[in-house]
């Protein structure tokens, strides 16, 4: 059994086995769980008997067997809920404590950090193997679209045998957004070089066609036909060439051609594309010339108390009334990012909860960095800083120009309440107040 499977039986358990097995995990004993709620101590036992049951350990009557492998599989999953008096009462080892990782850049795929936000990893893992896939996967910075993508990349490689390319379109400088010819011939050289495979533009690239021609071509004749295997294309922070619309129209009219070949030749098939980004395009297309119309269409949200508490859990932290939880909520909503830096502080010491609420939207705070980082890049942009001043100035939703929707929804700073938009977090509401005059 993996992590991923005790989850999906833990979460699939009923509320009252879910309350007795933590009360028993907790060291309290079958009289003394029974006396509290009221009920027959043979009505806690039976309660355990099924949990043993629920994830398939072996039976011996009464399941009195059971429980020192029911301890140790607890302390290995869930071991926040596990209290050293148990762990001693049936001869089970501490479990390991895991090093709480800083939350710099994506998940590594690996890590015991990263949270999964069922159904959307299965749905993704089932979808891409299929030929010709498509998967959208939109939501702010820093709420996990890149840990995301790699995974599904992964699955590819796993499932299918596929070559994958993760090109992040961030990356890709002014120089390069300087014409459609050349953006797309840094797109296929890039994609050659991840591959492994020289550079043959040379050979593809014909003057009299046009751009998206020779791109498709290059594709076709070389990098699709290389190989047998399919190949799986990520494209991470695909918003950065909106604010090149010339370029992004042809070039998003090309990957929907791609996936709409994939109906009827063979070729394209074999290709996968996993689109990653902030927002959805505010320039206008053609709802036939479009990537974001197709597909299957990922939405990342805010983590939810469960799954705060559940990471909290993996952090060391022993949060049992989910008061804790609560708290963070107040300030931060369910921000992947924000939460997991307040875990990590929490967990390694380094800041206690009083010191944490106080000095969050503070220059002394664990958020300072991060805080600070979004204040240069709203003063680079004169027009963009107003626009976030009257967002937090404001007792109700504002409506602001749709670019500047855009781009302060790309940041993470601000979300829609119909046509409207109000601050993401308490955080960014009180920080941005005080800085922005």
């Amino acid at each position: 059994m993996d992590h991923k499977d005790f989850k999906r039986l833990y979460e699939s358990l009923y509320p009252k086995p879910t309350e007795v097995v933590r009360d028993f995990l907790a060291g309290r004993t079958d009289t003394e769980i029974a006396r509290e709620r009221g009920v027959d101590r043979s009505a806690i036992t039976h309660h355990i008997r099924n949990v043993c049951h629920h994830f398939g350990l072996k039976d011996a009557g009464d399941y009195s067997h059971c429980r020192p492998e029911l301890v140790e599989l607890f302390s290995k999953y869930k071991p926040e809920i596990v209290s050293s008096e148990v762990l001693k009462r049936y001869n089970c080892q501490t479990p390991a404590r895991i090093e709480p990782e800083v939350p710099e850049g994506s998940v590594a795929l690996d890590s015991a950090f990263y949270v999964e936000r069922p159904p959307i990893e299965s749905n993704c893992y089932k979808v891409i193997v299929q030929p010709g896939a498509l998967i959208r996967i939109k939501a702010p910075k820093q709420m996990g679209k890149t840990s995301l993508l790699y995974r599904i990349l992964y699955s590819a490689e796993k499932q299918i045998g596929s070559r994958t390319v993760n090109l992040n379109l961030g990356l890709a400088d002014q120089a390069v957004l300087s014409s459609l010819e050349t953006f797309l011939r840094w797109f296929c050289a890039s994609v050659s070089k991840e591959l492994g495979l020289p550079n043959k533009l040379a050979e593809y690239w014909y003057k009299d066609f046009g751009s998206n021609s020779n791109c498709t071509a290059y594709f076709e004749e070389y990098l699709l036909a290389e190989k047998d295997s399919p190949l799986t294309l990520g494209l991470d922070e695909i918003e950065r060439i909106f604010l090149y619309p010339k370029i992004a129209e042809d070039f998003l009219a090309l990957l929907r051609d791609w996936n709409n070949k994939a109906a009827n030749r063979q070729i394209w098939k074999r290709f996968r594309l996993v689109l990653a980004h902030s927002t959805e395009e505010y320039i206008p297309l053609d709802i036939n010339r479009s990537p974001f119309n197709v597909g299957l269409k990922i939405e990342l949200s805010e983590f939810t108390p469960e799954q705060i508490h559940d990471l909290a859990g993996r952090h060391g932290l022993d949060w049992l009334d989910g008061k804790e939880v609560l708290k963070l909520r107040e300030i931060m909503g369910g921000h992947p990012y924000l939460v997991r830096l307040a875990l990590y502080h929490l967990s390694c010491q380094q800041s206690n909860w009083e010191q944490l609420l106080k000095e969050a939207a503070t220059e002394s705070g664990i958020y300072c960095h991060h805080l600070r980082t979004h204040l240069g890049e709203l003063k680079k942009h004169p027009e963009l800083k107003e626009a976030m001043r009257q967002v937090v100035v404001a007792t109700k939703p504002v409506r602001l120009d749709q670019k500047q929707v855009f781009q302060l929804r790309s940041m993470g700073l601000v979300e829609l309440q119909g046509n409207k938009v109000i601050p993401r977090c308490s955080l960014y509401h009180q920080y941005f107040r005080d800085h922005l005059d």
